[in-house]
């Protein structure tokens, strides 16, 4: 069924109490087109098709009508207005993944799945292929520290003392039986890895402007290549990166392995998904990594480079990792996200006249790609400036962000598409779209 023309698209900023709307009506004269609004609900009328659509808010998003400000008709969008909050937004922007209600954090949810788990079996995303020489019970499973913590450590005390700089010079590896989980990875010891269905590449990126170059271990899987993280030496390693003695740990991708019990390999556990990490994307990887850089190194611009030639690929500026995207199933910006982003397709009618609203929290980002006008001179001055992190990606990393954020750009309100010169994207950072 074709896409209705009528759709709702919306920012809530809650630190800020804001919620900018756009009613988007394509090609429709302002003049028949009536809006009303509800605290939590958004009403359109078409009196010459005889037609309303209702988007009702999700729970906790609450509208206050009468703070009604900037109203505006856009051709090509529609109606544009912005509006304060009226009551506590349930969804807070320091949460993580969408748990259900639980009021547990994501990382929590998937402690206590591994701690309950009989065995664990870790396969490859892409392939299935095992990556474990056999399931594995873990007896101590514990949460890592945020990202950065070491660079940070010294800060701890207003006057360095030993104990703080003993404590950022150790090792958080795992012994054999230990499972550390951070939000964007698993660390566990390489003897529980099967020798045989993964490699460990030694990546150099040479830089040769600099006369430099840059070694990196990758983790990947021996029946397809994909990467699935990578490995951290005790000592710098060696010219013959395969040799698994000198391995410390090893860092898994959430979103690059797929971690169920074995007792779900013939059939499903209530209460604990077949895949813990079912949830998780390059999408949400990439969001949640810049995110946390952000806080860690208090730097909301960063030069993306490939990890093959060292050569600056974009340009981001994080705006935003707060705030919350609400989208009807009939707009743009949904019914394009979904099939993109590898969501499961809904059988649900999109002309339904009471339209709901999905939400996602998202990474609002201002970009710029190398092929940009203006590319290099901005990296010439960014590289001249030190708040200004380097974050290096596999190449192919680099080109899915680069189409993520491009897909959801070309999803965007067409008004809202451009800032300050540069592209305006996103990043989901959880991957869950929940429905009213």
């Amino acid at each position: 069924m074709a896409v209705p023309e009528v759709g709702l698209y919306a920012e809530v900023r809650k630190q800020i109490g804001v919620v900018q709307v756009v009613v988007l009506v394509g090609d429709r004269t302002p003049t028949k087109v009536h809006s009303e609004i509800h605290r939590n609900s958004i009403e359109v009328d078409f009196p010459d098709k005889d037609s309303k659509h209702t988007f009702t808010l999700p729970d906790g998003v609450g509208l206050n009508p009468k703070s009604c400000q900037g109203l505006h008709w856009v051709s090509g969008d529609g109606i544009h207005m912005r509006l304060q909050l009226a009551g506590d937004c349930k969804h807070d922007a320091d949460e993580g993944i969408d748990d259900g209600g639980s009021g547990c954090s994501s990382v929590d949810v998937e402690i206590k799945a591994l701690r309950q788990s009989d065995g664990a079996m870790f396969r490859c995303v892409s392939c299935s292929g095992s990556l474990l020489a056999s399931p594995r019970s873990f007896s101590r499973v514990l949460p890592l520290p945020s990202e950065n913590w070491r660079e940070m450590s010294s800060d701890w005390c207003c006057h360095g003392n030993e104990y703080t700089r003993s404590l950022g010079q150790s090792s958080l590896a795992p012994n054999e039986a230990d499972c550390f989980v951070s939000e964007l990875y698993l660390s566990v010891h390489p003897v529980i890895m099967d020798a045989n269905s993964v490699i460990v590449k030694a990546v150099t990126a040479k830089d040769k402007d600099a006369g430099t170059s840059t070694k990196r271990s990758q983790v990947q899987c021996c029946r397809c290549r994909q990467v699935l993280g990578e490995a951290l030496y005790k000592a710098n390693p060696s010219d013959d990166a395969k040799q698994w003695s000198a391995i410390e740990n090893v860092h898994l991708y959430k979103h690059c392995i797929q971690v169920s019990d074995v007792r779900q390999e013939g059939g499903g556990l209530d209460g604990i998904s077949c895949n813990i990490f079912s949830n998780y994307s390059l999408e949400m990887f990439l969001a949640n990594h810049f995110a946390s850089l952000s806080k860690s190194q208090m730097s909301f611009k960063f030069i993306v480079q490939s990890t093959d030639d060292n050569k600056a690929v974009l340009l981001l500026w994080l705006l935003s990792y707060d705030t919350m995207l609400l989208c009807s199933r009939s707009s743009a910006v949904s019914s394009c996200w979904k099939p993109f982003h590898g969501d499961q397709e809904d059988e649900k009618d999109d002309g339904d006249a009471n339209a709901g609203v999905q939400y996602f929290r998202i990474a609002k980002i201002l970009y710029h790609h190398r092929k940009d006008e203006s590319f290099t001179s901005l990296l010439q001055e960014w590289n001249r400036d030190f708040g200004v992190e380097t974050v290096r990606l596999p190449t192919h990393s680099c080109m899915e962000l680069l189409l993520l954020l491009t897909t959801s750009t070309q999803n965007t309100p067409v008004s809202l598409r451009t800032m300050e010169g540069f592209k305006v994207g996103y990043l989901r950072m959880t991957t869950d779209t929940n429905q009213t």
